[in-house]
């Protein structure tokens, strides 16, 4: 009976385990089970054997530094994104002033066309 106990308690922790693990953002999920999870989970033939404290603890650890690191993989995708869009805005800015020029050119060239027929360039002796 006692061993038994101890299955069902380790059964249900890995029940927890594996429902508490799915992560939704930054929180997690409360945990939900049905009767048929437990029981699928007790009848299954590979139930694994009760893991010990310190696993645990180890396994809190490594999930704990993989948190780290992906905190630290979050925030340099984040600077990275903040630089690709100051770049973005930059190259905007330089498009904005060579479609300026442009059109103060097509202008200038338009004017000029207007001019030289209504006034033609006196001849270089004039000068």
């Amino acid at each position: 009976m006692e061993q038994e106990l101890r299955v069902t308690a380790c059964t249900y922790t890995t029940i927890l385990r594996v429902r508490c693990g799915i992560c939704s953002g930054l929180s997690w999920r409360t945990p939900s089970f049905s009767s048929e999870d437990l029981s699928a989970l007790l009848e299954s033939p590979n139930t694994r054997p009760c893991r010990s404290d310190s696993e645990d603890l180890e396994e809190m650890e490594r999930l704990r530094k993989e948190h780290i690191e992906a905190l630290r993989e979050i925030k340099r995708l984040q600077e990275q994104l903040g630089e690709s869009h100051r770049v973005h805005h930059q190259t905007e800015e330089e498009l904005s002033k060579v479609k300026q020029n442009l059109t103060f050119s097509q202008n200038l060239k338009f004017l000029l066309r207007i001019l030289h027929k209504v006034a033609p360039p006196l001849p270089l002796s004039e000068y």
